[in-house]
């Protein structure tokens, strides 16, 4: 059964043309495409998005051989190098015998050395530790990304609510400004019959009073719908302005049975779900970390490398190298990692089971709210239809002399109750659709 109830858009009665040509105008896809645009959740989710795309960028660099270069120089005004020998009387073996002079010999030089080497180095095996970061960087990105949606969701839900609340106010100003007018209607009547000595003054008063009341209540919808813009455009990030409209008052009803979907299963679209489930692997990929920092540790290298002592040419050399650690005492004291691990483990585990949980009771709950709601616009239709009828039989009976006036105020009084509340129940409804459409996945 589909009920349709149209909004006009609404404050004909209240501003001039003029005002209204110079009006503002957003439509509710606008406003949320502003809110999502300038709100500081969602732009800050979208940097979280860039930095752990950037993280994971640096981890698989860090996967690359690691290479360093070092060079080095010494330079020296003086010699770093001065011998001098004694002369030395030698003996000569063999033969006739005798001694050999040997003069005293002097060396100088050598003020300057330079040496520089290059070396490059590959890790093979680290325990796992270099997968799982590898894993851990990934799986950041998508965590990143699960709290854009959900910040995402939340601004889309949060701007239906203030741009909903605007159009509940215009309606009830419309409806206050027709009560006004049929309220003028009724005290001219009364007035005049008055004036022809049919009724009392009291009569008059009573209509006074009550044109009295709607003047206030006037004046504090005014006020409740200023408030309500200005916090609708600063959520959206735009000035203020005093025209601000809204264009999608044409609003609609109707049975909410085909968006029904089983909790368990719409709960698994849940960005919220998704957290808990990453939230959950990334402590395993802890784990694995943790029990790799005990495990050997393979490396293989090259090194190069080049000298140069004073004058004499240079000269260089290269080399290949392998390294393999194997942490001993650490043992033990991995066993008791894996035993904290494990725990941290079965922990997460428990409070994902119970947030899942809470997330399908709160699936759960917007349904039933959403029923109620449709409920709500069904009985406020009902009670406007009545309200309306009440109204003119009431007017033709007190035309008729066959009521009083006191009975055509209150059917007056209770048409307009009623049509607030109608207004109020259908964008209500609104709202709820969306909070649950957005719970169970059936984003637009």
């Amino acid at each position: 059964m589909k009920k349709s109830y149209v909004v006009f858009a609404a404050l004909l009665p209240l501003w001039s043309g003029a005002t209204l040509a110079q009006s503002t105008a957003y439509s509710l896809v606008e406003s949320k495409q502003l809110a999502l645009q300038n709100n500081v959740k969602v732009r800050t989710s979208t940097l979280e998005i860039q930095g752990a795309e950037a993280q994971q960028k640096k981890i698989r660099v860090a996967n690359y051989p690691s290479v360093s270069a070092i060079a080095a120089g010494v330079y020296s005004p003086n010699d770093l190098v001065s011998i001098t020998t004694p002369p030395m009387n030698l003996a000569v073996e063999g033969g006739a015998g005798g001694e050999a002079v040997v003069p005293s010999f002097t060396y100088s030089g050598i003020n300057t050395f330079a040496t520089a080497a290059v070396t490059a180095t590959q890790p093979l095996y680290a325990g796992g530790q270099i997968r799982t970061g590898n894993k851990l960087a990934a799986l950041q990105v998508e965590v990143t990304k699960d709290q854009l949606t959900q910040a995402q969701d939340e601004v889309t839900l949060t701007t239906e609510q203030k741009y909903y609340q605007i159009v509940a106010l215009n309606e009830k100003l419309r409806t206050l400004a027709a009560n006004e007018k049929l309220l003028k209607g009724i005290f001219k009547q009364v007035n005049d019959n008055y004036k022809s000595g049919l009724v009392v003054h009291n009569d008059v008063t009573k209509v006074q009073r009550q044109l009295n009341q709607l003047a206030l209540s006037e004046v504090e919808l005014n006020n409740a719908r200023q408030l309500a813009v200005r916090d609708l455009c600063q959520y959206m990030g735009v000035p203020y302005d005093a025209n601000f409209t809204v264009t999608d008052t044409n609003l609609t009803a109707q049975s909410p049975q085909s968006l029904y979907k089983e909790p368990t299963e719409a709960v698994k679209t849940r960005p919220e779900y998704q957290l808990l489930q990453r939230n959950t692997e990334a402590e395993k990929l802890q784990t694995r970390r943790a029990q790799g920092q005990y495990l050997p540790q393979v490396a293989v290298g090259a090194s190069a490398y080049s000298s140069k002592v004073g004058d004499t040419d240079a000269s260089g050399n290269g080399l290949f190298f392998g390294t393999v650690s194997i942490p001993i005492s650490g043992r033990f004291e991995a066993k008791h990692s894996a035993a904290q691990r494990q725990v941290r483990e079965k922990i997460t585990q428990s409070n994902a089971r119970n947030s899942t949980e809470l997330l399908e009771l709160q699936i759960q709950q917007r349904w039933l709210n959403l029923q109620a709601a449709y409920k709500r616009v069904q009985v406020t239709d009902e009670a406007v239809a009545q309200t309306n009828e009440n109204l003119i039989v009431n007017q033709d009976t007190y035309k008729n002399g066959l009521s009083t006036l006191n009975d055509l105020l209150e059917a007056q009084a209770q048409r307009q109750e009623a049509a607030d509340e109608r207004a109020e129940a259908y964008t209500a409804f609104q709202v709820s659709q969306t909070a649950y459409k957005l719970a169970t996945g059936q984003r637009d």
